[in-house]
């Protein structure tokens, strides 16, 4: 079957506004142009999953993605099922657009080699507190900080 004569799934609330879109292909969420899954609210999208076979996969970009308000609320990172990102997070959660939280991921472990694997962040931007993390296994003490403004 050619991936470009694959129909979505359309699933209607009662007054007929969107509420689901979904590609399958052999029964199993599949899109190679795009998102396999898209949830809405209020005719707004508020989750966007990119699969390949059933399995949560993209190379160029995060395979899930959350929104709220119209802002990205969350994105995650998968290779082939597992979450995974090499260079950057593969984890990361915002609050009105303001980064909170990166964690790095290897196949579906928190793992970083050269820094924190955990980064939570206060709203200013500053980082409140990192986590130091190989293959799963916490290495280092948490080190916490305290945001202080000076005037």
């Amino acid at each position: 079957m050619v991936e470009s004569s694959i129909n979505p799934v359309i699933k209607y609330d009662s007054g007929r506004n969107i509420l689901m879109k979904e590609w399958l292909l052999n029964g199993y969420r599949h899109r190679e142009e795009g998102p396999a899954f898209i949830l809405y609210q209020n005719n707004s999208i508020i989750k966007e999953q990119y699969y390949i076979n059933g399995e949560m996969h993209r190379e160029e970009g995060p395979a899930k993605i959350e929104y709220e308000n119209g802002k990205i609320k969350s994105e995650e990172y998968y290779l082939w099922r597992s979450k995974h990102r090499l260079g950057g997070p593969a984890k990361i959660f915002y609050d009105d657009g303001i980064k909170l939280l990166e964690e790095w991921y290897m196949n579906n472990q928190l793992h970083r080699n050269d820094g924190p694997a955990r980064i939570e962040y206060y709203n200013s931007g500053k980082i409140k507190s990192e986590e130091w993390y190989t293959w799963g296994q916490k290495y280092r003490k948490t080190i916490k900080y305290i945001d202080i403004k000076i005037e």
